[in-house]
């Protein structure tokens, strides 16, 4: 016991520190956090999802992060929120991972998780999160994992009750896994079944209170399947290496390559040889390797490896659990686990799995000595780029976010500006990904997406914003020099939303222009 309290209080403390330092600065707030802190400030003014708001996401995130902002209406508490959930999210795996194996190798996984994946220097955060439903989503995702090790029949139903408004393409899975394990295990449910309900029943609360409609539902959901098959997410996909990235793929099969030959190599010289000499010259040959990219291809690993045991005969009904765990939760990356993306929420789950299969077949000692390398490097490396990164933001005055060195001039200059020359009473949209503008300069935001991207635009069309326009009456429109080519177009008014642009250059003035920042203002012409 008093093991496991050391353990706890040094995770939480090692978190607490790394969190202090980091704080505010592990994202792109122009990009996804934008949208995020945007949709629970319109909700705050008045509007609701799917009526007034594009819902991509789970209802969850956004239904909290309204509540805190009821209660204070600043972006810290929202960031707060996710620290904290993070946190809570490490001390959960810890007890998986304690499950399975000493308390030692948990607290290794679980620092491993934290200095890797927590505080990741790439936009997939836990702690400034691209996507608060995601983070609610592993959050109920590895609380029903451990429900289910534990056998805490009433926390499994609250946990895919809490999945179920969250991320649904993970809880239909999931679910279906619970409802096996408790058929097996011959669990007697009682009336914990219904805690299952607990969340929806809140979700179909906000939609009574809201007046909303099953058209505004349907109408959503139109926009939703038009998103998934537009040629700008595709190409977002494919240049983050998931869905079948084939040149990102052979990649990742070099980089396996290499690695498996430096892992049993050096197995072979511990076997062989010598123990010290065998690590000495794993950790030389480890500086050379890419040792992110050996990451990406882990659950192909992990599924050689389990269809292995199946073969021996060695895998335990705890196998099955979480190698079942471990894919569902790993949906967005399969055979591409690139830990800068998606597979960052995920992957410690997937390589502690692969660690207990391997112990079926290779010496212990040599297996923890080679995690415990591995993540030293892999901690090194991320820590490294977060240090350096958080040295080229620069703190945006009393609101605990930072923006990049890049952006920060004109950043400050347009927020000046908008300070300066705007009236209490005139609004703004800042194109193609500003919403954070409309936040610090209390603008209402009054468009039914969120964003102007290229993927906004294939899936709504120009004629949509126009219209859009035409019925709100924008006061200033702002042309911000954002680079959208991760979804296959530059820039806007040239590669794309050229119709929305006339329009806009025809109904509005240019009235300024922050030239040294490529920044363009337009006022609407009232005249016309």
């Amino acid at each position: 016991m008093n093991s496991l309290k050391n353990n706890i209080f040094i995770i939480t403390v090692l978190f607490i520190l790394l969190g202090v330092v980091f704080f505010g600065q592990s994202s792109n707030i122009l990009i996804d956090f934008s949208r995020e802190i945007a949709v629970p400030f319109q909700m705050l003014d008045g509007k609701s999802l799917f009526k007034d708001i594009f819902l991509i996401y789970g209802f969850w995130g956004y239904f909290v992060n309204f509540l805190l902002l009821k209660i204070y209406p600043n972006i810290l508490n929202m960031l707060i929120l996710s620290n904290v959930l993070s946190l809570l999210n490490v001390i959960i795996l810890y007890f998986i991972f304690k499950k399975y194996s000493t308390n030692t190798c948990a607290l290794l996984f679980s620092l491993a998780f934290i200095f890797c994946s927590v505080f990741s220097c790439a936009t997939f955060s836990f702690v400034i999160p691209y996507s608060y439903s995601v983070l609610w989503a592993y959050f109920s995702a590895y609380l029903l994992l451990f429900s289910i090790l534990y056998e805490k029949n009433c926390l499994i139903f609250i946990s895919l009750s809490l999945l179920s408004v969250t991320r649904i393409e993970l809880f239909l899975p999931l679910f279906l896994i619970s409802v096996v394990y408790l058929i097996i295990k011959k669990q007697k449910v009682g009336l914990n079944f219904l805690f299952i309900f607990l969340f929806p029943i809140i979700f179909l609360g906000y939609i009574l209170l809201n007046k909303i409609s099953y058209s505004d539902i349907l109408y959503n959901f139109s926009f939703i399947k038009k998103m998934l098959i537009a040629p700008s997410l595709s190409y977002l996909y494919k240049g983050m290496g998931v869905f079948f990235n084939y040149e990102y793929f052979i990649y990742n099969i070099k980089n396996l390559f290499l690695y498996s030959l430096i892992f049993l190599s050096t197995y072979f010289i511990y076997k062989k040889i010598n123990i010290y000499f065998s690590f000495a010259l794993f950790f030389i040959l480890m500086l050379f390797c890419d040792v992110i990219f050996v990451l990406n291809l882990a659950v192909f690993i992990l599924i050689v490896l389990f269809l292995i045991s199946l073969i021996k005969k060695k895998a335990t009904y705890f196998d099955y659990v979480l190698f079942l765990f471990s894919l569902v939760l790993s949906l967005k990356s399969i055979f591409a686990l690139n830990i800068w993306s998606y597979g960052n929420f995920s992957f410690i789950l997937v390589i502690f799995n692969i660690y207990l299969l391997l112990n079926k077949f290779m010496d212990k000692s040599y297996l923890n000595k080679h995690f415990l390398i591995f993540f030293i490097l892999l901690s090194f490396m991320n820590l490294k780029n977060l240090y350096f990164d958080s040295k080229t933001l620069y703190k945006i005055e009393n609101n605990f976010i930072y923006i990049k060195n890049n952006d920060y001039n004109s950043f400050v200059n347009l927020d000046k500006y908008i300070k300066n020359n705007l009236k209490e009473n005139e609004n703004l949209i800042v194109l193609p990904e500003g919403q954070i503008f409309n936040i610090l300069n209390k603008k209402t935001w009054d468009f039914y997406n969120s964003t102007f991207t290229p993927l906004d635009f294939q899936t709504f069309g120009d004629e949509f914003f126009i219209s859009q326009l035409k019925n709100n009456k924008t006061d200033y429109i702002v042309f911000y020099p954002r680079d959208t080519r991760d979804y296959g177009y530059k820039n806007i008014c040239k590669d794309y939303a050229v119709d929305f642009c006339r329009y806009i250059r025809d109904n509005y003035r240019r009235i300024d222009d922050l030239k040294e920042f490529n920044i363009e203002i337009y006022k609407i012409n009232y005249e016309k």
